[in-house]
C-alpha cells in the first residue's frame, strides 16, 4: 500500500506519479561537478597550496645549474636566401637539412658517446648506480639544449651541469664529435656509394652489351646491314631509283635526237638543216669544207663564169661534199637509232632491278619492327648505364663536399653565473597540478560521501521525494530577536516575510496538497536521527499553519527529549500522557503559542514510560476527536532510528514528512528511515532539507526549491 495517505484512519490513494518530484540529476554532469568543487573548496585550496608549497620548496632545495652555450654555423651545400616567413624557410630542403642536423645532434648516439669519451658514467651527477653507462646517457640527453636560430643557419647547442666548467667542456666535447661523426658518415657513405655504384655499372655494362649483341645478331640474321647509319637495302633503293631516272632522261634525249632527225630526212629537209641538227665533229669538218667550195664557187662564177673548167671541177668538188654529207646523215640517223634501242634496252634493265630492290625492302618491314624495338631497349639500356657512369665520376671527385658545411662560431666558455632557479614555472606547474589533485580529492571525497548535501542528493540517493529546501538560519540572523526566541519558530514569527518562513509556506502548501481526494489533517514530522532540527520545523511549521488561518495544533510525541518545552520556554504539569491515561481531557492539556496562536499539546513531566501509549486505542481515539477541532494535526515526533514507537506514531498520520540537514544526515540512516517507515504502511510524503546554505557556492542547484527562492533579493525581508 505504498503511496497512500490517510484521514481518519480511511485510505486515500495518492498515484506517486502524481507526486511533485525533481527531475534526476545526471551521475556526473557539468554543472554538479562545479557545485561539487564550490562545495569542497576548502579541500580544493588545501590540496593545491599544498602541492603548489611542496613544488617550490622542491625547486628551491635544488643545487644550482649552470648552462655553457655554444654556438655552429652549419649550410647546406646550395644555401638559399632567407626568408622572412617562417613558414617558407621551413619548408625549403636547405631548412630540412639544418632540422636534421639539430635533431643528430640532440640524438641518443652521440650522447652516448659524450658519455664514454668524458668517462660520465662514473660521475654521480649522471648515474643513478644502476646501468650506469646507459643511465647517464639519458641523462645527459636531458641536459643538452640544441636550438636553430629563426630564420637563420647558426645553431645554439648548450650543456646544463652543477660544474660549470664540466658544462663547457662537454659543450665542446659534443661539437667535435659531431664534426667526427660528419667525417665517418661523409667516408662510410662515400664507401657505401661508390661500391653500389661501382656494382651497378657493371651490371648495366654487361646489359647494354647484351643488348645491342642483340641488335647485331638480328641484323646479321636477316640481312638488315646499315652504311653510313641506314639500311642498306634503302640506299640500294635510292641509288636504283636515280640511276632510273638518269636512264630515262637519256633514252628521252636520244629518242627526241633520232626522231627529230627521222623527221628531217621523211620530210626531204636540206642537208644544211639536217646537218645543223646533227652534232658530230664529221659533220661539222663536212659543213666547213663545204663552206670553203661554196665561197670558192662564188669566186669563180664572178672571175671565170660558168662555163671555166674550173667552175666544173669546184661544182664536182661540190657534189661530193654533199653526197658525203648525205652518208653522214643516214650513218648518224642510223646511230642514234642504235643508241635510243641500247637506252631503252637499259632502262628495262634498271627498271627490273628496282623492282627487285623495293620487293627485298617490302619484306623487311616485318624484321625491321623488332629491328627497331631492339635498339629502343639498347638505347634505354645505354642511357641508364652513361647516367650512373656520370654518377660514379660526380661521387669520385666530389663526394667530400656533399652534407653540407659547418664550423664553430663560438666555443663554450664556463658561465659565471647559475642559470636561475625557475621558481615561478615550478610554481605555476606545481599549482596547477595541486589544482589537479584538489579536484580529483575533491571527486573522491564527494563520491565516498554519504552525507546528504542538496536536494537533488535526496532523489538519487534514497529515492524519496523532495518537499522543501529550508535554508539555514546564521547567528546574524537570530541575534536580533529576543534571547528567548532566539530559535527558528521565533524568527519565523519575528520575520514572517523572509525567505525562511517562506520555506516553511512551500512544506506547508506541499502538505495540504499532497492528498488526491481529502486533505491531510495529521502530519507526523520525525527524522532519522536525532539533532537534524525536526522539532523546530514542526513548530515553524505549525505557527506558519496558524498565520494562514488554519486552525492548527502541535503535539509532542518525542516523550524523552520534549523538546517544544525548551523551544517554547514552558514547564506544563500535564500532557499528552495524562490524556492518554484519561487522567485529564485533551482541552486542559492543549495550551495557546502567544506568537501565533497555534494550540499546542506538550509533553509533561517525567512521562516516559515503556507502555505502548501511540499504538493504543486512546491514541487513535484521541486523533479522531482532534481532527473533528483542528484543521491540521502536527505531530512531533522522535527519531525513527532511535524510537521503536514512531513507527506507531507515523502510521496514525496521513502523511509523515522526514526532517533532513544538509551536511550532517547519512544517506544510508535516511534510506534506513525511510524503509522502516515503509515497513509499517507509513504514508511518507517526502523529505525536508534542513539547514541548506543556498548563497554558499555549491550548496544548492536547479533542483532545489531553495535556488529559485533567492532569485530575487527583493522579494523577501528579513
Amino acid at each position: 500500500m505504498d503511496g497512500l495517505i490517510r484521514t481518519d484512519r480511511t485510505e486515500v490513494a495518492r498515484p506517486l506519479d502524481e507526486a511533485i518530484s525533481y527531475p534526476p540529476a545526471d551521475s556526473f554532469g557539468m554543472q554538479r561537478a562545479v557545485r561539487v568543487l564550490l562545495r569542497r573548496r576548502r579541500l580544493v585550496a588545501a590540496v593545491a597550496v599544498a602541492i603548489t608549497l611542496l613544488g617550490i620548496g622542491y625547486a628551491v632545495l635544488q643545487p644550482p645549474v649552470y648552462e655553457a652555450r655554444a654556438e655552429l654555423l652549419i649550410a647546406p651545400n646550395e644555401p638559399g636566401g632567407v626568408t622572412s616567413s617562417e613558414e617558407a624557410q621551413a619548408a625549403r630542403p636547405d631548412a630540412i637539412f639544418v632540422e636534421s642536423q639539430v635533431e643528430i645532434l640532440r640524438s641518443p648516439a652521440l650522447a652516448l658517446q659524450l658519455v664514454d669519451r668524458m668517462g660520465l658514467e662514473n660521475d654521480p651527477e649522471w648515474s643513478n648506480g644502476q646501468d650506469n653507462r646507459m643511465a647517464a646517457a639519458r641523462a645527459v640527453q636531458d641536459a643538452i639544449g640544441v636550438e636553430r636560430r629563426n630564420g637563420t643557419y647558426v645553431v645554439d647547442l648548450s650543456v646544463k651541469s652543477r660544474d660549470p666548467v664540466k658544462a663547457a667542456q662537454m659543450a665542446n666535447t659534443l661539437v667535435e664529435l659531431y664534426f667526427s661523426s660528419r667525417a665517418l658518415a661523409r667516408h662510410q657513405n662515400a664507401a657505401r656509394t661508390g661500391d653500389w655504384i661501382s656494382g651497378r655499372l657493371s651490371e648495366l655494362r654487361n646489359e647494354v652489351q647484351v643488348r645491342e649483341g642483340e641488335v647485331e645478331a638480328y641484323r646479321a640474321e636477316h640481312g638488315l646491314l646499315t652504311v653510313e647509319g641506314s639500311m642498306l637495302t634503302e640506299q640500294q633503293l635510292r641509288e636504283a631509283e636515280s640511276t632510273v631516272v638518269a636512264a630515262r632522261t637519256d633514252l628521252a634525249e636520244r629518242e627526241a635526237r633520232h626522231g627529230q632527225v627521222q623527221s628531217l630526212v621523211r620530210g626531204g629537209g636540206s642537208a644544211e638543216t639536217l646537218a645543223g641538227s646533227l652534232n658530230s665533229e664529221v659533220m661539222v669538218q663536212l659543213r666547213s669544207r663545204q663552206a670553203d667550195v661554196m665561197r670558192r664557187m662564188a669566186e669563180y662564177t664572178e672571175r671565170y663564169g660558168d662555163l671555166h673548167p674550173s667552175m666544173q671541177s669546184i661544182r664536182a668538188e661540190r657534189a661530193d661534199i654533199e653526197a658525203q654529207i648525205a652518208a653522214e646523215v643516214q650513218r648518224q640517223a642510223q646511230n642514234l637509232g642504235n643508241e635510243a634501242a641500247i637506252s631503252r634496252a637499259r632502262v628495262g634493265t634498271l627498271q627490273a632491278h628496282l623492282s627487285g630492290v623495293r620487293g627485298r625492302l617490302v619484306g623487311n618491314n616485318a624484321q625491321q619492327v623488332r629491328l627497331r624495338e631492339l635498339e629502343r631497349t639498347a638505347a634505354a639500356a645505354r642511357g641508364v648505364y652513361e647516367g650512373f657512369l656520370q654518377r660514379y665520376h660526380q661521387v669520385a671527385e666530389g663526394f667530400a663536399g656533399l652534407g653540407g658545411d659547418a664550423q664553430v662560431v663560438a666555443v663554450a666558455t664556463p658561465p659565471s653565473e647559475p642559470t636561475s632557479r625557475p621558481l615561478l614555472t615550478f610554481a605555476l606547474l606545481a599549482a596547477a597540478l595541486g589544482a589537479l589533485a584538489g579536484a580529483l580529492a575533491a571527486f573522491l571525497a564527494d563520491q565516498f560521501d554519504t552525507r546528504i548535501h542538496a536536494a537533488e542528493d535526496i532523489e538519487e540517493k534514497t529515492g524519496a521525494d523532495m518537499l522543501t529546501s529550508i535554508p539555514l538560519l546564521s547567528k546574524r540572523d537570530l541575534t536580533a530577536l529576543p534571547r528567548i526566541d532566539r530559535h527558528p519558530a521565533g524568527f519565523v514569527a519575528a520575520k514572517p516575510l523572509s525567505a525562511f518562513a517562506e520555506a516553511i509556506r512551500v512544506l506547508r502548501l506541499r502538505i495540504l496538497h499532497a492528498g488526491w481526494t481529502q486533505k491531510v489533517r495529521v502530519v507526523a514530522v520525525t527524522s532519522a536521527l536525532p539533532g537534524e532540527g525536526k522539532s523546530s520545523i514542526a513548530l515553524c511549521l505549525a505557527r506558519v499553519c496558524a498565520f494562514s488561518g488554519q486552525k492548527a495544533l502541535l503535539i509532542d510525541c518525542d516523550l524523552r527529549r520534549r523538546s517544544l518545552n525548551h523551544l517554547l520556554s514552558i514547564d506544563p504539569q500535564v500532557g499528552i500522557m495524562q490524556v492518554l491515561r484519561n487522567e485529564t481531557q485533551w482541552s486542559a492539556a492543549v495550551g495557546v503559542d502567544e506568537a501565533s496562536g497555534a494550540h499546542v499539546l506538550p509533553a509533561a513531566g517525567d512521562c516516559y514510560t515503556a507502555e505502548d501509549v501511540f499504538g493504543s486505542d486512546a491514541m487513535k481515539t484521541m486523533l479522531r476527536n482532534l481532527s473533528e477541532t483542528y484543521d491540521i494535526i502536527i505531530l512531533d515526533c522522535a527519531p525513527v532510528l532511535a524510537l521503536a514507537e514512531v513507527r506507531d506514531v507515523a502510521a496514525l498520520a496521513d502523511g509523515v514528512v522526514v526532517v533532513a540537514r544538509r551536511g550532517q544526515t547519512d544517506a544510508m540512516a535516511l534510506q534506513t528511515a525511510l524503509h522502516e517507515l515503509k515497513a509499517v504502511r507509513a504514508p511518507v510524503l517526502g523529505v525536508a532539507l534542513n539547514g541548506v546554505d543556498a548563497r554558499a557556492p555549491g550548496r544548492s542547484s536547479y533542483a532545489d526549491p531553495l535556488y529559485f527562492s533567492h532569485a530575487e533579493a527583493g522579494m523577501y525581508t528579513l
